[in-house]
């Protein structure tokens, strides 16, 4: 049987102090932003929780949830080690375009 990478999503600090308590190897967390591609019924996070989080786990952060070519730098400045964006880029003009700047912006690119 392979191994398996197992991700929670969370939207606080609470769950996600308990994601790792849990074992769990990466969690999600979002909605950084607004965003109109799914109804989350959860607000907007923000970058200062983001960095609240980053501050109390060590697992990596996936940050989701209304991430533009704009926000993302601010996102990865907060703590994310990955970030999952879907409108902004499937919605470009040149998506191979798009993904190569937002890929450039991070800091350790």
């Amino acid at each position: 049987m392979g191994q398996k990478i197992v991700g929670i999503s969370t939207h606080d600090l609470e769950q996600a102090r308990e994601a790792e308590q849990n074992g769990a190897d990466y969690i999600g967390f979002g909605p950084m932003f607004g965003t109109t591609t799914k109804n989350t019924g959860v607000t907007p996070r923000g970058v200062e929780m983001l960095r609240q989080i980053r501050a109390a786990v060590n697992l990596p952060i996936v940050a989701i949830g209304g991430i533009t070519e704009q926000n993302v730098t601010q996102v990865w400045q907060a703590g994310a080690d990955s970030v999952a964006i879907i409108s902004d880029i499937s919605g470009a003009d040149d998506i191979v375009s798009k993904a190569r700047r937002i890929i450039s912006a991070h800091p350790g690119a």
